[in-house]
């Protein structure tokens, strides 16, 4: 594993900063911890990959407060995959079809989308000084402060914005566009913004209410 970053999924909702933080320092210098509140998972950073790989190696799957810990390499396309503003752009992929899931229950289903989101959040690794406007289902024009290579990948169409999965305050997040299509097949208004791949259209930092234009 190169990364140090963790990802660690399916924690009980009391989870603290300071409870990751005393177990994963058993295995290492924590860099540092990001609960997300309310949707059962985390970051964690240690201080270098081998006390990563061994935190990982022995954490995953262990009962953590009721709970068998996923602990996995966070997401690391968002930070791989970077390129020169002048690089020449790909032309979009032909998208695949989605798998039916119409055959399975509510809850499996709802599942599903849960672990599809924590494990392909691409927010985490994205956090920079570029404002991206995009507007909720109540018609409010919140932003994300990105790094440019994840706007670039929200303008091109290659990732999207939307709702976590959860039951109470709602909070977004970012997503490959392929697992925003599978959302957007169940409820298309958890999307909150997805580019078609050919038009780009989207609110930035370049005055309020103003549409981004190439």
């Amino acid at each position: 594993m190169e990364g140090k970053k963790l990802y660690v999924g399916n924690l009980n909702y009391s989870v603290t900063n300071q409870d990751l933080e005393e177990l994963f320092s058993e295995y290492g210098t924590v860099d540092s911890v990001n609960v997300i509140e309310g949707k059962g998972f985390a970051f964690v950073e240690m201080a270098d990959a081998a006390e990563a790989e061994k935190a990982k190696k022995e954490l995953s799957e262990s009962n953590f407060k009721g709970r068998a810990l996923r602990v996995d390499e966070a997401n690391p396309s968002a930070s791989s995959d970077r390129r020169g503003s002048d690089a020449p752009s790909s032309p979009p992929v032909p998208e695949a079809p989605l798998e039916d899931w119409s055959h399975l229950p509510e809850e499996e289903v709802k599942e599903r989308i849960q672990k599809m989101v924590e494990e392909a959040s691409l927010k985490e690794t994205g956090f920079g000084a570029r404002r991206f406007y995009f507007v909720t289902r109540e018609n409010k024009l919140p932003f994300l402060d990105l790094s440019d290579e994840l706007t670039g990948r929200l303008e091109k169409g290659q990732a999207a914005i939307v709702e976590l999965p959860g039951d109470d305050v709602v909070d977004y997040t970012i997503v490959p566009r392929a697992v925003a299509r599978r959302m957007q097949s169940i409820d298309p208004d958890s999307v909150r913004f997805m580019n078609p791949q050919s038009s780009p259209d989207s609110f930035r930092d370049r005055g309020p209410r103003r549409p981004f234009r190439r």
